[in-house]
């Protein structure tokens, strides 16, 4: 009695604990029905919950529906790696064309977002900042979570994710986050025993042995450009050409460019008579300017500045009417725009010393006035005005 009593009692429990295929199929699609209503109604942890219990069923395994519903959960969370993993799977597990909302949201993801390596810089390292502005709201919903990730554990480790394609400044330096690609983003502040910073900085040690800081370093280059230019000057049009030679540097972590330069034009000073111009002559002089430095992509930096030039004048005297007793030194000056566009020739390595050599071309408008030295008659002390336009071409060496 006692041995069939228990045979009896334990068959109910042996049967209950196995599960009919029925009874799995209901429970797995009860499953799919409750995250659904938890993701329509906002709880995506609890959706991303249900959902992830129902893949882990073998009907969920291959099941497109379901991981669409993941992919579409984990991108509402910021999390676009998973959900391209997620609607990777649903299209793998689809016969024939996927659907037409899968397809829409796979080719989202792999259009807008790049693969991004990121090491970290730890408690003093940088972190990127948007080279524009990203109109999308779900873009920039994605960006400022991967900021919070990226800042949030500081730590020095490498970690994936995905970013919004597009320009990047990290340090003042531009990087690209292209589709289809993965890109390496460094956000270290120096590296090494030499304390070169990966983006052009240098770290200032302390004799205390305190944690370094990191101080950004102006990047310099010597800027060579050549060309001609044309001029308007007392009711009269003319031409010229100039060679500048000039130093030039990225402040504000590459944000500013400061320009100091020497110049030797070749150029009318001024007419003598209305129909009588003066030679040519030579005109040294020195440029300061300053502007922004503008990216339009990772190979063009573009660069505007505003300046003042100033300058000696003095025409070439075997040129000069015979008998000519009127002033042949003059004093040029004026303000200059001037735009430089500089295409990259390669990505410059930080951590170590080299030198590039780009091309250059620059153009110019210019507004100068030639006020005439040492002369002698009142009518000849009169200044005039000269104002024109200029196209140069060059290289830009720099380290």
């Amino acid at each position: 009695m006692i041995a069939l009593g228990m045979t009896l009692g334990l068959t109910p429990t042996t049967v209950h604990s196995q599960s009919s295929p029925l009874q799995d199929e209901t429970s797995y699609s009860h499953r799919i029905a409750q995250g659904r209503y938890f993701l329509e109604d906002g709880l995506l942890n609890q959706a991303l919950r249900e959902f992830e219990q129902a893949s882990s069923m073998k009907e969920g395994r291959q099941d497109p529906l379901l991981h669409t519903l993941l992919a579409r959960t984990h991108f509402r969370l910021g999390d676009v790696a998973a959900s391209v993993a997620a609607a990777k799977t649903a299209e793998r597990g689809s016969e024939g064309e996927p659907d037409p909302q899968l397809a829409e949201l796979l080719e989202f993801l792999l259009t807008r977002f790049g693969k991004v390596t990121v090491i970290g810089g730890g408690t003093d390292g940088y972190l990127p900042e948007t080279a524009a502005p990203l109109l999308d709201p779900e873009l920039k919903r994605i960006f400022l979570g991967s900021l919070e990730r990226m800042a949030a554990p500081a730590t020095a480790g490498t970690t994936s994710m995905y970013l919004p394609v597009g320009n990047y400044r990290v340090g003042g330096h531009i990087l690209e986050v292209v589709a289809g690609t993965t890109t390496r983003m460094d956000l270290r502040s120096s590296v090494g025993r030499a304390a070169a910073g990966v983006y052009g900085e240098r770290r200032q040690d302390s004799t205390s042995g305190a944690r370094l800081a990191t101080t950004p370093v102006a990047r310099s280059s010597l800027l060579v450009r050549m060309g001609g230019h044309g001029f308007y000057q007392q009711t009269n049009g003319s031409g010229g050409g100039r060679v500048l030679v000039a130093w030039t540097a990225a402040v504000a972590r590459e944000r500013i460019s400061l320009l100091a330069a020497g110049t030797l034009s070749l150029q009318r000073m001024e007419r003598i008579v209305a129909s009588d111009p003066a030679p040519g002559g030579l005109l040294p002089g020195a440029l300061v300017a300053v502007g922004p430095v503008v990216r339009p992509s990772p190979r063009l930096v573009l660069t505007p500045r505003i300046g003042w030039s100033i300058g000696y004048g003095h025409p070439l005297e075997s040129g000069l009417p015979e008998g000519y007793r009127g002033p042949i030194h003059y004093l040029v000056h004026g303000p200059e725009l001037e735009a430089t566009l500089r295409f990259r020739v390669q990505e410059v390595d930080d951590a170590r010393e080299t030198v590039s050599v780009e091309p250059v071309v620059g153009a110019r408008l210019f507004f100068q006035e030639s006020t005439p030295l040492g002369s002698i008659l009142e009518a000849d002390r009169k200044s005039h005005l000269t104002f024109g336009v200029g196209f140069e071409f060059g290289l830009q060496l720099g380290s």
